[in-house]
């Protein structure tokens, strides 16, 4: 069972801005499942008017390992984890992102086009309205809150007239989903910031590394097979793979024509 945790300080979405309080923050928590639920993490949503941060970290603080006959899975993050962080007011987006133990750093350029829709469903106490996007590769589905009219939610999901409280894809391999929100959060008086480490690298460069990495997983599988069918000749290991990984995003320069 779900539990929900709201802090909702109402009177503030009344009365706006003062001169003390020139910047509201809000932070907001959602489980992030990926893959048919073979990857799930706790997310963190820091938002404001005028940029947004969402973070997930695989492994806080290091890194793990696991190597179980052919069931072979490695997690990869530092303390300050992977990070999408988008600025408004500069219509600048950056992602954080790893691959084995390496950080890097990429500049994205993000162009959404929502279709609202009529439908509409109540999240943790407030009314949502439907709204669907084909980003990507994928046609998703979001839920966001009018009456929280801040433009952010998780990872690159963002651009509606309220707080992005849930998306899903329509195949149900990649979904986000609230677990608590507070706003205002008064433990933070400025807008969420980017300044972290890691190589930067553009996308084309970026996904070369991702397959190459793909293609020397594939490869320590098969050594693996071969050494426990040596040790054992009654065994039969057959290892079938896809030439490359089910990837979140197709970007515009792997389209063809």
């Amino acid at each position: 069972m779900r539990y929900l945790i709201i802090t909702l300080l109402t009177a503030f979405l009344i009365s706006g801005f003062t001169e003390d309080e020139k910047v509201t923050v809000g932070t907001a928590t959602y489980t992030y499942r990926l893959f048919n639920d073979e990857f799930e993490q706790t997310a963190t949503l820091t938002f404001s008017e005028e940029a947004y941060k969402f973070v997930y970290r695989q492994i806080e603080g290091g890194v793990l390992e696991l190597e179980q006959g052919l069931k072979y899975q490695k997690i990869y993050s530092d303390a300050d984890g992977h990070v999408f962080f988008r600025n408004h007011l500069k219509d600048q987006s950056y992602q954080r992102t790893f691959l084995r133990r390496d950080a890097y750093q990429l500049e994205d350029q993000i162009s959404h086009q929502w279709e609202i829709q009529s439908d509409t469903k109540s999240i943790a106490g407030f009314n949502c309205t439907k709204a669907i996007i084909d980003f990507r590769g994928r046609r998703y589905a979001a839920w966001f809150a009018p009456d929280i009219p801040v433009n952010a939610g998780p990872w690159k999901f963002y651009g509606l007239p309220g707080l992005i409280m849930e998306v899903k894809d329509d195949k149900g391999l990649i979904s986000f989903q609230l677990n608590d929100l507070t706003f205002p959060d008064k433990r933070y008086t400025q807008s969420p910031d980017y300044q972290y480490s890691g190589e930067k690298i553009s996308y084309p460069d970026y996904r070369e590394k991702e397959i190459a990495e793909w293609h020397r997983k594939v490869k320590k599988s098969k050594a693996i097979a071969s050494r426990m069918m040596a040790e054992d000749p009654e065994l039969t290991i057959t290892i079938s793979a896809p030439a490359h990984p089910t990837f979140m995003e197709t970007y515009d320069f792997e389209k063809k024509d």
